[in-house]
């Protein structure tokens, strides 16, 4: 597998690790979006990384292509990285550090944060005045 893109869902990716063909779900742990049960065989590979709309840490459950299928947050790498090898057999995972940005690549994950936030704050202020109406 290549490395992931710069940015996936909004999220800048700050670590990441591809599967081994032997590694599959330990059946531990279940996963929905929404109320769709997420198949965790389709995940092979993970990313952890900055949500560009509040800072916060997450970690990516990815499909070969670098798809997400599932994202949770996380007080620190080491939790992030910890839970992953909680749901998958074929811990410890070969974490990579993703390499330094070029100056292009950097100057697209500033003008992601700075779009995602302003979206965020509009959010927050549309449902603020709704919740006061």
């Amino acid at each position: 597998m290549s490395e992931p893109p710069v940015l996936i869902d909004g999220v800048q990716v700050l670590r990441f690790c591809n599967f081994s063909p032997d590694t599959r779900p330990t059946g531990r742990r279940t996963i929905f979006a929404g109320d769709e049960k997420i198949d965790l065989a389709k995940v092979r590979a993970l990313v952890v990384g900055e949500n560009l709309s509040n800072g916060d840490l997450v970690l990516l459950h990815c499909t070969s292509d670098w798809r997400a299928l599932a994202c949770f947050g996380f007080e620190n790498v080491d939790a992030a990285e910890e839970s992953a090898s909680a749901a998958y057999i074929g811990a410890p995972f070969p974490w990579k550090q993703y390499r330094t940005l070029t100056q292009t690549e950097m100057a697209e994950v500033e003008s992601t944060r700075a779009v995602l936030k302003a979206w965020s704050a509009d959010y927050e202020r549309k449902r603020l005045k709704d919740d006061n109406d």
